[in-house]
């Protein structure tokens, strides 16, 4: 294998003579606990036992922090061993976990990985190294650190509930390639995932939908606060940060379903078996909506242990609130006039209960439309003209464009045969883009990254979400590692890319292996 073939690639690599040849079980000496579970992770990943030693001379692994600048980690691979890593203090789990994960990654493309990840259990036996592999790793000197701070993945869960194992499984896979974020979408009008203990109905009834089929009377699911606090363990050991998102104003239709007096006409709902957008909507001039916001963004900051909240903000139509008395005297008594206004009310109220828990909000750009909380950070998917708006704001902001970029519910190409929805995005596509081009050179230090977006409606198993996501996610974190002058498009990136899915498919994921442009084979 060739450390310069992975995915993401490593910013710098210096070759050296000879092969670091892998033990049974690694011996690792780590300066903190984070450093060592970080490296458990990866290496139970690829099947390799971890046994820490408390003196340094004894170690097949060396994790230390010190101050490396621009770099999160540093790692040398000399062929008699040990393994020394040396990991940026400032960026603390993070940094170990990509250290963590490139070692893991160069095991899976050295095919000496000792454990199949075939399935979302990982119950597959232990299998020696196969045999167009070896159970060693070329000697090197890697310094590395990615260009983006946001390099996130979303799925949707209130679509489509997927259990634990499966999102641990792609929590990994997310980890492999040094992505950091995972934006989990708990909720919307088709499913209730989060479990409140203020509001038991929203799961009791706004996580279930009938599913039209003679053989279940209905399909769904929700997770505990104690389930959704284990992934956002696991994910932190693997230097990823869980951002959970609660949808509101508007896709609330499976919370009216269990709490009808929350909406502006009080009328009995059920929880939509189509996807879409629907016009009932919390109604903002009740202060049962009020206390509503307030509680479950306690309860959600509570129980996730990073510093940000997504708080929705899209798609929400304004039909209900015209018509509703409380509506238009709460614009009334705010001397508004636009119901819009309504809107920015919404968040503001939740904006201020995660403020209370020390949290900061995040939108998507619909948020700036009306006035979006100051400190919010913008996510924007529309268009790049809603980047250029969060920006003359001073917002922070994400990039996840659905036009052939960042939306992996589309189809990879516009064969009939292939699954997606709505459009079109090829591996290609997601080569070329560029996320600095779509903003403003003098505000480039207000772009925290980009990420990939998996909506789930017409996909249920984890199997399909994987097919969905791999190889394009892969080329997405390429593109967010990579120093910009150093991305180039699918022409120069297509082969590493392939050969990468190559390996990932030879670990079990169920990796798209179509063509990668519209024109190509």
């Amino acid at each position: 294998m060739d450390w310069n073939m992975l995915v993401p690639r490593p910013r710098r690599v210096e070759t050296a003579e000879g092969r670091f040849r892998l033990p049974e079980v690694f011996r690792c000496h780590a300066e903190t606990e984070g450093s060592l579970a970080a490296l458990q992770a990866a290496m139970d990943f690829v099947g390799y036992p971890i046994r820490p030693v408390s003196r340094a001379s004894e170690a097949h692994i060396r994790l230390r922090h010190r101050a490396l600048q621009s770099d999160y980690y540093s790692m040398e691979i000399p062929p008699d061993g040990p393994i020394e890593v040396q990991v940026d203090s400032e960026h603390g789990t993070e940094g170990a976990a990509s250290a963590a994960w490139i070692l893991a990654a160069g095991i899976v493309a050295a095919g000496a990985t000792r454990k199949k990840a075939a399935n979302a259990e990982h119950t597959e036996p232990a299998a020696e190294a196969n045999a167009s592999g070896s159970r060693d790793l070329p000697a090197a000197r890697i310094s590395d650190g990615p260009r983006h701070v946001w390099r996130g993945v979303m799925v949707d869960s209130a679509r489509q509930f997927f259990p634990l194992p499966v999102l641990k499984r792609f929590i990994d896979l997310a980890a492999l390639h040094r992505l950091n974020v995972f934006h989990w979408h708990l909720t919307d009008d088709q499913g209730w995932r989060f479990e409140s203990r203020t509001y038991p109905r929203l799961t009791e009834i706004g996580a279930w939908r009938d599913d039209n089929t003679a053989n279940y009377a209905r399909e769904g699911g929700y997770y505990s606060q104690g389930e959704m606090q284990e992934i956002d363990r696991y994910a932190r050991v693997r230097g990823i940060r869980i951002v959970p998102e609660i949808d509101i104003p508007g896709h609330v239709r499976a919370a009216l379903a269990a709490y009808p007096n929350l909406s502006c006409r009080r009328t009995e709902l059920a929880v939509p078996r189509r996807f879409g957008i629907f016009e009932d909507v919390l109604c903002v001039g009740n202060v049962e909506v009020h206390r509503f916001l307030e509680s479950i963004f306690s309860e959600v900051a509570e129980v996730f242990s990073g510093d940000l909240v997504h708080i929705g903000g899209d798609e929400c139509p304004t039909s209900r609130w015209q018509e509703c008395p409380r509506c238009t005297e709460r614009l009334r008594v705010n001397s508004a006039t636009d119901y819009t206004t309504l809107h920015a009310d919404a968040l503001r109220i939740a904006s201020r209960a995660l403020a209370a828990a020390g949290k900061r909000p995040v939108c998507w750009d619909e948020a700036l439309d009306s006035a979006p909380p100051e400190e919010a950070i913008i996510m924007c998917w529309r268009n790049p003209q809603a980047a250029a708006r969060a920006l003359e704001l001073d917002h922070e902001v994400v990039l996840c464009p659905t036009d052939r970029a960042c939306y992996f519910d589309h189809a990879h190409t516009s064969d009939p045969n292939e699954p997606g929805r709505i459009g079109v995005c090829s591996v290609e596509d997601v080569a070329e883009f560029a996320p600095e081009s779509h903003v403003p050179e003098d505000r480039a230090h207000r772009l925290l990254g980009a990420q990939g977006n998996l909506w789930t409606e017409g996909l249920p198993f984890g199997k399909w979400l994987e097919y969905m996501a791999f190889p394009r996610l892969a080329m997405l974190a390429d593109t967010l590692w990579l120093r910009s002058e150093e991305v180039a498009g699918a022409g120069e990136r297509g082969p590493r890319i392939r050969a990468h899915a190559e390996r990932l498919a030879d670990i079990g994921v169920n990796v798209y292996r179509g063509p990668y442009s519209e024109v190509s084979s």
